[in-house]
């Protein structure tokens, strides 16, 4: 920026004895100030004529300190160079005051662009935006960003008003939104992902999630929004759904999918029903999490007694009912560390006369209980099985290998005991010293035929009943280029799960007639010349179809076909991580946050880029401020 050039001791030695005692104060721009310029303008002012004195040593000519001898011809060429030539623009500049409000209103526009970085990124990092964004810009300030108080005016346009960061975080939001929403409705079939829950301010809530082919037409999945809900029926969820997102338009639902992570969350939590033990067993291992969970002191006489017995220094989890991989894990860590626990209980009971802990300590002994807490941990097939139901490219004829596999494993459990329940007898022994005594024979013969097969059994026959309608999402295998290779020469290979498929889809999708005679075409055409398909899964193949502009011309049927299976959902994974992200924007601290604020929040937490990335400058035309 420029600054006045005000009299010192070596300009005072460039002026004539008979010039003013006081220098006319001249602005000198930029880096290279211009020493010989502001004089000359200075004795411009006084009519006289610039001399060539000679004083003071220095070393660069007219810029810094003056020689002691001055030749003209330096003078000249200092006269030509770029450092004068600069100095007498912005002198001109200054003069005329030309672009003065260009100036100002770039720096203004700095500020503001400034501002909005600070507040995005602290919704990007799901910090709390609205007490937090003023110490932020404090610190930004302390720290050197001055520009950041250049927009403010007075006491009342700050810009940091509840109203400007609600406008500001609506606006950033809707340039993440708006591109999301015109790939979403542009792609030729999304289907949308979607999940209850309640959160912290016990407010009932459906996360919308879209998945679908973007502009290269790969599948992609974005976050749509948050929806308020009365209640989880489903009625109210269909009504909410073509509420918030038909706009106008009369979309067709042509296909519903049960999540199969949470269908095998069922399958498995309510096999325990039938059986009161295991419905016990369950309360007891969830009010074992809390005792200590809600403690200090008792967690830390739990620790201390682990590292006496030398113990795996492990915390209880937490088992909820909508995850299996929560009850294994908290399966796995009540194992590992019982003997600390019931040591800890006895403590708690004995010493401080605890009446909870004297009531688990009683039933944690008991034979029914270790034995369960066996039979559980021999049945890792489940906690396997909602692994790979949670990954994100599940192939489609994976569902019911999956679970076939599984129900075989376990079947195989019920005609021989897993690793852990074989030595049931062993543990026993040694857990003696901890209170828990030999079973009778009465008791092993009762825990095997009242609480182990039928468990085992009420699995196989939940999987049965929560998997039924495997094979239309199987149909879409036909696309696997390694199976088709094997099996095109084989005349009716695929064309009952063209069929299928064909009822399902026509007449939105596809024609059935069409789409059985696309199907044999594009077969032999295989047969003849299908190199390019081997090794290529069902989901390669469907991504070839929907990638080129050919085989959407001549296989129109099976195009769309392959767009389906593209876009085609196998799980609620990614609503899982939206609700994960909601709880940490949306705590116990900010619970009162409007029902549109987490909307802004996640769209900038979940899909907004970098705060390096995003487009503040053009966001900050969107909307005419004072600055303007």
């Amino acid at each position: 920026m420029s600054a006045p050039l005000l009299k010192d001791d070596v300009a005072a030695s460039l002026l004539p004895r008979d010039a003013p005692s006081e220098l006319i104060p001249v602005r000198v721009s930029g880096d290279g100030n211009c020493l010989f310029h502001a004089v000359k303008v200075a004795l411009a002012a006084t009519g006289k004529c610039l001399e060539v004195p000679t004083v003071l040593h220095g070393r660069a000519v007219w810029v810094d300190i003056p020689c002691v001898t001055l030749r003209k011809d330096s003078l000249q060429a200092h006269e030509t160079g770029v450092c004068h030539k600069e100095a007498v623009t912005d002198e001109t500049r200054l003069c005329t005051g030309q672009n003065t409000k260009d100036e100002l209103t770039s720096i203004t526009r700095r500020s503001m662009i400034g501002r909005f970085k600070c507040l995005y990124w602290l919704c990007k990092e799901e910090i709390a935006h609205t007490t937090k964004f003023t110490s932020l810009l404090d610190l930004g300030k302390s720290l050197g960003a001055a520009y950041l108080s250049a927009i403010e005016i007075g006491d009342n346009a700050k810009y940091t008003s509840r109203r400007f960061i609600q406008e500001a975080l609506q606006d950033m939001a809707l340039t993440i939104k708006r591109p999301i929403y015109a790939q979403v409705t542009a792609s030729p079939y999304f289907a949308l992902i979607v999940d209850e829950s309640t959160d912290v301010s016990v407010t009932k809530e459906l996360i919308v999630y879209a998945k679908y082919l973007n502009s290269r037409c790969l599948p992609a999945t974005s976050f749509l929004g948050i929806i308020s809900l009365n209640n989880g029926q489903a009625n109210t969820i269909y009504t909410a759904l073509r509420r918030n997102f038909e706009e106008g338009e009369n979309f067709n639902f042509q296909v519903s999918h049960h999540c199969v992570a949470h269908r095998l969350a069922l399958a498995v939590g309510q096999a325990a029903n039938s059986i009161p033990f295991l419905n016990e067993f369950k309360s007891v291992v969830a009010q074992l999490f809390r005792f200590y969970d809600q403690s200090a002191v008792r967690m830390a006489g739990l620790k201390e007694i682990e590292n006496i017995l030398g113990d795996d220094n492990i915390k209880l989890t937490e088992a909820k009912d909508v995850r299996w991989l929560s009850y294994d894990a908290a399966v796995r860590a009540l194992r590992r560390t019982y003997s600390s626990v019931i040591r800890s209980l006895e403590t708690e009971a004995h010493d401080r006369k605890d009446a909870q802990a004297l009531g688990l300590l009683t039933f944690c002994r008991k034979f029914e209980f270790v034995a369960s807490l066996l039979l559980l941990s021999d049945i890792p097939p489940l906690a396997n099985l909602s692994r790979a139901f949670q990954r994100k490219s599940l192939p489609f004829s994976d569902t019911r290998i999956l679970v076939d596999g599984t129900k075989a494993a376990i079947t195989a459990l019920m005609q021989r005991k897993g690793t852990y329940l074989s030595q049931l007898d062993i543990k026993i022994k040694q857990l003696e010293d901890v209170g828990v005594q030999q079973p009778s024979e009465r008791q092993k013969i009762n825990f095997a035929t009242k609480i182990e097969d039928p468990y085992l059994q009420s699995v196989v026959n939940n999987l049965d009943d929560r998997f039924p309608n495997t094979t239309l999402i199987a149909a879409f295998e036909i696309f696997s280029g390694t199976s088709l290779l094997q099996e095109c020469k084989s005349p009716g290979y695929g064309e009952e799960e063209v069929e299928l498929l064909a009822r399902q889809f026509n007449p939105a999708v596809v024609n059935a007639d069409d789409l059985l005679s696309e199907w044999r075409i594009w077969k032999a055409s295989v047969q003849t010349d299908g190199t390019d398909l081997d090794e290529k899964n069902a989901r390669q193949v469907a991504q070839m179809f929907a990638k080129s502009e050919a085989l959407k011309v001549l296989y129109p049927d099976l195009y769309s076909l392959a767009c389906v299976a593209l876009v085609l959902p196998m799980s609620t994974v990614d609503c899982e991580r939206g609700f994960s992200a909601v709880g940490r924007i949306k705590t116990k601290l900010r619970n009162r946050l409007s029902e549109y604020s987490p909307n802004h929040l996640m769209f900038i937490s979940v899909e907004g880029t970098s705060f390096k990335e995003f487009g503040f400058a053009d966001w900050a035309r969107s909307k005419n401020r004072r600055l303007n």
